[in-house]
């Protein structure tokens, strides 16, 4: 642990209660439960396909599915945090007006921040055509879609909702709990790191063409809580760039 006191934004309280905190191998623990599955189960498929292939699970039994497991999961995990003298304040959430026009910007920051990589990235690719450099910057760009169009059976109802329980789940475990217990206990920069990993192996399903995507908003998200602590920015910001992305994918792909 550090020697001084761990402070959050308003430098006037701890990241976590006191009481709340707990040892590192507990936090590793229930991160592995949350967010283990999803990890070791994403990692078997990325080395069984190639990268965009997963593009073939954005459809409604998938996310029906996806949807169940995190509910059943995300309403344990809160009713074992309640058990342990968790209260909502503890996740930092801030619901307000301020904190909605907050999380619109992220979307629009954190959205066009992704785009302007990845075109930048296809820039360079194109400059350096034919060589080593550009055949390794390659994998890391989505070219590949691995479904024909309009062969994928997605509804609005599910374009609509399932990104909001996403990113509901996501960013409670990834900020909420995770961030906050690690901020608490090693400061907010170890936290930082902490939150970025996990959220890059919970990930890593979508194959190395999404690296550079999920690295931008994974890098935003977590500097924004690191000097805000303030939670549902960034789970409407998660949700808005979900939506935007799988809106977007059922109008080139879906039936």
């Amino acid at each position: 642990m550090t020697d001084q006191p761990v402070l959050s934004p308003d430098k006037k309280t701890p990241w976590l209660r006191p009481e709340l905190v707990a040892p590192w191998w507990k936090i590793i623990n229930v991160l592995f439960v949350m967010l283990g599955v999803g990890i070791i189960s994403g990692a078997l498929y990325g080395t069984k396909h190639s990268s965009g292939d997963f593009y073939r699970m954005m459809n409604d039994y998938h996310f029906l599915r996806d949807a169940f497991l995190e509910s059943l999961f995300l309403s344990a995990f809160l009713f074992f945090l309640r058990w342990r003298g968790w209260k909502p304040s503890d996740f930092r959430m801030h619901f307000g007006g301020w904190t909605t026009f907050c999380g619109i910007c992220l979307f629009v920051l954190t959205y066009f921040s992704a785009f302007f990589v990845v075109h930048n990235a296809f820039l360079l690719a194109r400059m350096t055509q034919g060589t080593a450099f550009s055949s390794l910057l390659l994998l890391f760009l989505p070219i590949h879609y691995g479904v024909p169009d309009g062969t994928v059976e997605l509804h609005w109802l599910t374009v609509f909702t399932f990104p909001f329980l996403n990113a509901f789940y996501e960013e409670i475990v990834y900020l909420g709990y995770a961030f906050n217990q690690w901020a608490q206990k090693f400061g907010a920069k170890n936290a930082f790191f902490l939150t970025l990993a996990f959220r890059m192996g919970v990930h890593i399903y979508q194959g190395s063409e999404h690296i550079l995507q999920i690295a931008v908003l994974s890098t935003i998200f977590g500097l924004w809580y690191w000097k805000q602590g303030k939670l549902w920015p960034l789970i409407l910001g998660h949700a808005l760039i979900d939506l935007m992305s799988l809106g977007l994918f059922k109008i080139h792909f879906a039936s």
